[in-house]
């Protein structure tokens, strides 16, 4: 683990890298044995993520702890998710552990609501999607984060990325039209 941190060449960004692992890593493990439901596979997974990180140690700098934490989150689910697909493209899975991949969209929160009270409302909304697209809307508009910056963070592609903002958006439509099968 100690080479992964000694590629940063800050000393302020290399602490802080090393601070935020020994502070999540058992949160992190358990994310990612959450999705493998394996043990070396969520080590590795959690190894991914710690490379995700340093590579963007920057954007945590400034962060405050609930972001951080958060950002920690779908990172680390992220790359499990990552490492879950690569396994089943691969036949290591079995077939009754397969789990759906979730993509995302991106609509954004003024655009679907113009007044403050219904914020709220709409973030409730974005929270009950699934764990894909809520991650890539909450970094896309809460935080700020452009496409490139959410394929890094996530260690998915900008296509990827684009699609599953494309299908949140979608998803959050239908829930904010009242549900998928009304009017119909």
């Amino acid at each position: 683990m100690l080479a992964i941190f000694m590629t940063i060449e800050n000393d302020g960004e290399r602490r802080l890298a090393e601070e935020l692992y020994l502070s999540y890593r058992g949160r992190m493990y358990g994310i990612a044995y959450s999705v493998l439901h394996n043990r070396e596979d969520a080590e590795d997974a959690v190894m991914d993520a710690v490379y995700n990180i340093v590579n963007n140690i920057s954007r945590f700098v400034s962060l405050p702890r609930n972001k951080t934490e958060s950002l920690i989150v779908i990172i680390v689910r992220n790359a499990a998710i990552n490492r879950y697909n690569r396994n089943r493209r691969r036949g290591v899975l079995p077939l009754d552990e397969e789990h759906e991949n979730i993509p995302d969209s991106d609509p954004t929160p003024a655009e679907m609501f113009g007044e403050a009270e219904d914020y709220e409302a709409l973030l409730a909304r974005i929270r009950s999607l699934e764990p894909i697209y809520r991650d890539v809307l909450l970094l896309k508009y809460l935080d700020g984060c452009d496409n490139a910056a959410i394929a890094a963070l996530t260690g998915v592609t900008e296509t990827t990325v684009r699609v599953r903002l494309m299908r949140a958006r979608a998803q959050l439509a239908k829930l904010l039209d009242g549900g998928a099968d009304d009017g119909k």
